[in-house]
C-alpha cells in the first residue's frame, strides 16, 4: 500500500532517500558520533552549540512556512 501511494508523489525520491537503510544507518552513525562529541566538550561550548543549532531550526522553519504561506516578508 506505501508503494502504491508513493509511486506518483511528487516527493518520491526525496522520501525514498530520507527513509532508506542507508541513510538511517548514516544518521546512525552522525548520531553517535556527535553524542560522543558532546561527551569531550566544556558545558559553555555544549551550550554554544544548542544555541547555533535552535536558530538554525528556527531559521529553517521559518524558510518553510514562509513557502508555504506564500509570503514575501518574513
Amino acid at each position: 500500500l506505501f508503494n502504491e501511494k508513493l509511486q506518483n508523489h511528487t516527493y518520491k525520491e526525496w522520501i525514498l532517500t530520507y527513509s532508506s537503510d542507508e541513510f538511517q544507518s548514516e544518521i546512525k552513525e552522525f548520531e553517535d558520533f556527535l553524542n560522543s562529541y558532546t561527551q569531550q566538550i566544556s558545558q559553555e561550548k555544549f551550550e554554544n552549540l544548542s544555541e547555533i543549532f535552535y536558530n538554525v531550526v528556527r531559521l529553517e522553519n521559518a524558510f518553510w512556512e514562509h513557502a508555504l504561506q506564500m509570503k514575501m516578508d518574513i
